[in-house]
């Protein structure tokens, strides 16, 4: 990254962590916030807690499997710290560090690493949405039929687009296959991205697909113990319509450290469509994830010291 670059983004962090302070300050009651949180359900939150870390070690599985297609990868440990990373850099730039993680480990070009995280995010966003989809159907089938008709075509949507993976993976492998020798710089850059999905292959694709719905609905479970830690009264299926909302928004490279910001200002703003209190809904939001951000930075570590170690052997 070039110096403007990092000015650029160290601006963007600075207007972030300021805009996130104005607003807890000025449209939330900042006190009501920090008393439900320190009077959270302690058994919720350690059940949150301990499903997390399910949660973190499926990231990691699929992260192993994808790359050299075992589940017990000794690329777990990496898998930990690159985790961490993207809970702990702001503006999206924990993503970055996975390609340079896997040349370092696996000594996996820079492009196929690149590839590779294009291949997991495209993956997450179309479970996420359809997840997300699922618990607004729910949620608005007997209140809402337009909203729900509209998520119904999303779900349908997304279905048919990880089908579509699944399907279009010869098609793509020939693609590779055909341009792999291109004296083009753009045709090679390209080819290097789109090849792991090319040649990861339709069965191990398949599997992807279903850890990544698992990781999800494991992810949404630690939202719904996490939640409901706090707000007693919360539906399941509005748990999921929040926190699919507020995993999109937490994409979006504009944040504060540890990517506070629009994580929680899209949780609020559903969980406020649903009629719950503002000061509520930002005390649910921020209490899941701060305890997610705990648990991924207790295992980024002991990633990191496992790198360490194994390094000196």
């Amino acid at each position: 990254m070039t110096p403007s670059g990092v000015v650029f983004r160290v601006v963007l962090i600075a207007l972030a962590s300021a805009l996130c302070v104005y607003a807890f300050v000025t449209f939330f009651d900042a006190r009501q916030v920090m008393h439900l949180i320190s009077a959270s359900d302690g058994k919720s939150v350690l059940a949150g807690a301990l499903v997390t870390v399910v949660t973190i070690n499926l990231r990691a599985m699929r992260i192993g499997y994808c790359v050299d297609g075992r589940l017990r990868s000794p690329l777990v440990f990496m898998a930990y710290l690159y985790n961490a990373l993207s809970a702990l850099l702001p503006a999206r730039l924990g993503d970055v560090a996975l390609p340079f993680l896997l040349r370092q480990q696996a000594r996996t070009p820079l492009g196929s690493g690149f590839g590779l995280l294009i291949l997991l995010r495209v993956l997450d966003l179309l479970t996420l949405v359809a997840l997300g989809a699922l618990a607004v159907v729910v949620s608005e089938c007997s209140t809402n039929r337009s909203i729900c008709l509209l998520a119904s075509l999303i779900l349908v949507g997304s279905c048919a687009a990880l089908l579509a993976c699944v399907v279009g993976a010869p098609a793509l492998l020939r693609f590779v296959q055909r341009h792999d020798a291109s004296r083009s710089k753009l045709w090679r850059i390209a080819v290097q991205l789109v090849s792991p999905m090319a040649q990861i292959g339709r069965a191990r694709l398949v599997k992807l697909m279903l850890m990544s719905f698992a990781i999800w609905l494991s992810l949404f479970a630690s939202f719904a113990m996490l939640a409901r830690s706090i707000m007693t009264d919360v539906a399941l299926s509005q748990v999921g319509a929040a926190g699919a909302a507020a995993s999109l928004a937490f994409a979006i490279p504009f944040s504060a450290i540890a990517n506070v910001g629009s994580f929680e200002a899209a949780w609020v703003w559903v969980m406020s469509t649903f009629g719950h209190p503002a000061s509520v809904a930002l005390a649910a939001a921020l209490l899941a994830h701060g305890v997610i951000f705990l648990v991924s930075m207790a295992f980024g570590v002991f990633g990191y010291a496992m790198m360490m170690r194994v390094g000196r052997q």
